[in-house]
Protein backbone atom coordinates (compact mmCIF):
# COMPACT_ATOMS: atom_id res chain seq x y z
CA UNK A 1 0.00 0.00 0.00
CA UNK A 2 1.24 3.46 -0.92
CA UNK A 3 0.30 6.23 1.49
CA UNK A 4 0.64 10.00 1.60
CA UNK A 5 0.63 11.48 5.09
CA UNK A 6 0.51 15.22 5.74
CA UNK A 7 2.04 17.05 8.66
CA UNK A 8 -1.07 19.05 9.55
CA UNK A 9 -0.83 22.79 9.02
CA UNK A 10 2.13 22.46 6.66
CA UNK A 11 2.81 21.53 3.05
CA UNK A 12 5.00 18.63 4.19
CA UNK A 13 3.96 15.17 3.03
CA UNK A 14 5.48 11.74 3.46
CA UNK A 15 5.19 9.41 0.50
CA UNK A 16 5.72 5.83 1.59
CA UNK A 17 5.02 2.16 1.15
CA UNK A 18 3.94 -0.16 3.93
CA UNK A 19 2.64 -3.69 4.33
CA UNK A 20 0.73 -2.63 7.44
CA UNK A 21 -2.51 -0.68 7.64
CA UNK A 22 -2.05 3.04 6.86
CA UNK A 23 -3.43 4.10 10.25
CA UNK A 24 -0.91 1.89 12.04
CA UNK A 25 1.89 3.43 9.96
CA UNK A 26 0.59 6.93 10.72
CA UNK A 27 0.63 6.13 14.44
CA UNK A 28 4.22 4.85 14.18
CA UNK A 29 5.30 8.07 12.48
CA UNK A 30 3.33 10.21 14.91
CA UNK A 31 5.51 9.03 17.79
CA UNK A 32 8.47 11.04 16.51
CA UNK A 33 6.55 14.04 15.20
CA UNK A 34 5.44 17.08 17.25
CA UNK A 35 2.65 18.03 14.79
CA UNK A 36 -0.44 15.93 14.13
CA UNK A 37 -0.16 13.68 11.09
CA UNK A 38 -3.07 12.75 8.89
CA UNK A 39 -3.48 10.32 6.02
CA UNK A 40 -4.51 12.19 2.88
CA UNK A 41 -4.19 9.45 0.28
CA UNK A 42 -3.84 5.69 0.11
CA UNK A 43 -3.66 3.50 -2.97
CA UNK A 44 -2.56 0.10 -4.12
CA UNK A 45 1.11 -0.02 -4.91
CA UNK A 46 4.49 -1.49 -4.12
CA UNK A 47 8.09 -0.43 -3.53
CA UNK A 48 8.58 0.18 -7.27
CA UNK A 49 5.77 2.75 -7.33
CA UNK A 50 7.11 4.33 -4.14
CA UNK A 51 10.55 4.74 -5.77
CA UNK A 52 8.99 6.23 -8.90
CA UNK A 53 7.12 8.80 -6.80
CA UNK A 54 10.22 9.64 -4.76
CA UNK A 55 12.19 10.22 -7.95
CA UNK A 56 9.40 12.31 -9.51
CA UNK A 57 9.29 14.64 -6.49
CA UNK A 58 13.01 14.48 -5.60
CA UNK A 59 13.43 18.26 -6.05
CA UNK A 60 10.76 18.84 -3.39
CA UNK A 61 12.44 16.85 -0.60
CA UNK A 62 12.47 18.67 2.72
CA UNK A 63 15.95 17.43 3.73
CA UNK A 64 18.23 14.42 3.49
CA UNK A 65 15.34 12.20 4.57
CA UNK A 66 14.00 11.53 1.11
CA UNK A 67 10.46 10.50 2.11
CA UNK A 68 9.22 13.93 3.26
CA UNK A 69 8.35 16.40 0.53
CA UNK A 70 7.15 20.00 0.36
CA UNK A 71 4.19 19.56 -2.01
CA UNK A 72 1.14 21.42 -3.29
CA UNK A 73 -2.42 20.16 -3.72
CA UNK A 74 -1.65 19.77 -7.43
CA UNK A 75 1.26 17.47 -6.58
CA UNK A 76 -1.01 15.29 -4.45
CA UNK A 77 -3.44 15.03 -7.36
CA UNK A 78 -0.53 14.07 -9.63
CA UNK A 79 0.47 11.30 -7.21
CA UNK A 80 -3.05 9.90 -7.36
CA UNK A 81 -3.12 9.96 -11.17
CA UNK A 82 0.36 8.42 -11.44
CA UNK A 83 -0.61 5.59 -9.06
CA UNK A 84 -3.79 4.83 -11.02
CA UNK A 85 -1.82 4.69 -14.27
CA UNK A 86 0.88 2.53 -12.69
CA UNK A 87 -1.67 0.09 -11.28
CA UNK A 88 -3.55 -0.05 -14.57
CA UNK A 89 -0.39 -0.92 -16.52
CA UNK A 90 1.01 -3.32 -13.93
CA UNK A 91 -2.26 -5.15 -13.42
CA UNK A 92 -2.29 -4.46 -9.67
Amino acid sequence: MIYVIQMRGTSYYKIGFSDCEPEKRRAQLQTGNPLPLEIVLTMDGNEVLERQLHLRFWAFRTDANNEWFNLSAEHIQEISVHARQYNHHSGS
